[in-house]
């Protein structure tokens, strides 16, 4: 509620030793509350005028006022000092000049008042051409949009405050381009991504192709610091790495550290899906321990085993190699295989007592191993020799 002050017109104030002016041109009490009352009752008025004036669908009828042309000139001084009061509210349709300048200085605040608040309810203005960006807006232009800086970075986002925030989001139309890097130099970037752990830059199209190399169609990729596939570490099928020597390698199969083919050689010497090891390696001589029986089954560990500094690297599919029989108490064969299954056919065919070798090819099984089946008569035994000349890939 507003609050209301009464002032006394200079003329009427009494005057020092003046015992005859006590009470000429005070109002009463009863005169003040009904005054008070009236005001209260014409400022409820005024809020729901406010309140009309700030919907912007309703159409606004400035008040009507009728002036009468006696009453700027009949009225006194002393109506002009006593009515101040109720002349602040509205005015009756008989009102004198100076009342009526004071109802229309405040219809014109309520105006603005109810201007401003109708303004309020409008959203935040976004950019066009040759507007500034607006944060937290879509931004729309229908003309290129340039930066140019001379700093050494153009534009930094950062986005590092939300997890599983966007940084830089491009989208672009039919045919467009979502993101576009050029730069000068050989040693110039046109688009550079850095995460650790996570991806550098990701390519995703849904029946495309997610990564074009579309100008000289070369693709560089660094060493991974090591000879061979890895052997620590968690991979997922798919990834591919160049070891020290130039080798390509993909893994095949999700682990730690994963089941990796080296697909193409690098180093002078070595090509295609076959290589030869330096020199062969024994990795088998039942000499050493106890002959093998007629109807036993033997594993062979191939891969990752070292002999004088030489092994069959993991990640080979196959080896190539001699398996030799020495000392047979009875005519058989041998069959090597991958496993589970036993194959229909043989590796080697012997007769009793002879010394035999034969070369072979074998597929390894999922842990580089391969074999072996002993078939002879009952009862009999001979020692078994295998070494690798080379693997395949």
């Amino acid at each position: 509620m507003a609050t209301v002050s009464t002032r006394i017109p200079s003329r009427q104030r009494p005057r020092a030793g003046d015992r005859s002016a006590t009470s000429v041109g005070e109002p009463s009490i009863a005169e003040l509350q009904t005054q008070i009352a009236t005001l209260t009752q014409r400022q409820t008025e005024m809020e729901a005028l406010i309140q009309r004036l700030s919907q912007p669908q309703a159409p606004i009828a400035p008040p009507v006022l009728g002036i009468e042309s006696g009453a700027l000139h009949s009225e006194g001084a002393a109506h002009m000092n006593t009515t101040d009061a109720n002349e602040a509210a509205f005015p009756p349709t008989t009102t004198s000049r100076r009342g009526l300048l004071k109802w229309g200085g405040l219809g014109a605040a309520a105006v603005l008042a109810a201007a401003g608040i109708a303004g309020l309810g409008h959203a935040t203005a976004q950019a066009a051409n040759g507007d500034a960006l607006i944060l937290g807006q879509n931004n729309t232009a229908s003309s290129t949009t340039l930066l140019t800086t001379t700093a050494s970075t153009g534009v930094s986002v950062n986005a590092s405050a939300t997890d599983n925030s966007t940084a830089l989001y491009g989208l672009g139309g039919t045919n467009g381009i979502g993101a576009y890097g050029i730069t000068g130099g050989a040693a110039g970037y046109g688009v550079f991504g850095f995460c650790a752990p996570g991806y550098g830059v990701v390519g995703f199209s849904s029946t495309g192709i997610d990564i074009w190399a579309s100008g000289a169609g070369r693709f560089l990729q660094n060493l991974s610091g090591f000879t061979g596939a890895p052997t620590t570490g968690s991979y997922n099928v798919g990834e591919q790495i160049r070891d020290n020597a130039g080798d390509l390698y993909i893994c095949v199969a999700s682990g730690s550290p994963g089941t990796w083919r080296r697909v193409a050689a690098g180093t002078p010497g070595h090509s295609g899906s076959f290589n030869f090891l330096p020199e062969p390696i024994r990795l088998l001589d039942t000499r050493t321990g106890s002959p093998w029986t007629a109807g036993s089954t033997h594993t062979l560990q191939v891969t990752g085993v070292v002999v004088d500094g030489i092994s069959v690297p993991t990640g080979s599919v196959g080896v190539v190699g001699n398996v030799t029989v020495v000392g047979p108490t009875s005519s058989g064969d041998l069959r090597l295989f991958p496993g589970p299954a036993l194959p229909p056919t043989s590796s080697i065919n012997f007769a009793a007592g002879q010394t035999l070798a034969n070369g072979v090819t074998v597929r390894f099984n999922g842990s580089g191993q391969i074999e072996f089946q002993v078939d002879m008569a009952s009862g009999a035994t001979t020692n078994v020799l295998f070494d690798a000349v080379g693997y395949i890939l």
